[in-house]
């Protein structure tokens, strides 16, 4: 699919449902976990939400109905905000730099570049397989790394050969 093809159908999502989901494949020679993020929410106000290391199927799930959660003005927009009702256990919310960002949610940004929007993005947090989340002791080092999204965007910026980028899934519907 051509580029103007691809974007005209996140466009199609977006003005049906209010936001789309993108899903990026992994990068693993540069240790770049699976990760999804909206488009769309800007446009509305509202930060756009980002995850990693989830499968497409359960990112879309899991970013769709953050996304409705926010929408419907149940879901703290604050970094430690628990985050219930959207998956089958808590999540936290992270708020995030542009710096942050703007490697891993393009779409996003552009989307808001292209509607005026200011984009904010917030990361959903996962726990561990005890309940522990990445900035508590005893943490699970899997999981910590893999959401790490500071230590991502130095991995990104080492000077190493270009890989295979992530497939993407293209935009999902809901």
């Amino acid at each position: 699919m051509n580029p103007k093809s691809y974007w005209d159908q996140v466009l199609e999502i977006i003005d049906r449902h209010g936001w789309a989901v993108q899903v990026v494949g992994s990068e693993p020679e540069r240790s770049i976990p699976a990760y999804g993020y909206t488009i769309g929410l800007a446009a509305r106000g509202l930060p756009d939400l980002l995850v990693f290391g989830l499968d497409f199927k359960t990112a879309n799930t899991i970013l769709n109905n953050a996304a409705r959660k926010m929408i419907a003005g149940a879901f703290e927009q604050r970094t430690g905000a628990v985050i219930t009702e959207v998956a089958s256990l808590p999540l936290k919310a992270q708020v995030l730099q542009p710096e942050q960002f703007e490697t891993f949610a393009m779409g996003a940004r552009r989307h808001a570049m292209d509607t005026g929007a200011q984009v904010r993005v917030i990361q959903i947090i996962l726990p561990d397989a005890h309940g522990l989340f990445p900035n508590e002791e005893g943490c699970d080092p899997k999981m910590i790394f893999m959401q790490d999204i500071d230590a991502m965007v130095l991995r990104l910026q080492e000077d190493l050969p270009p890989s295979s980028k992530g497939k993407s899934s293209g935009p999902r519907r809901h």
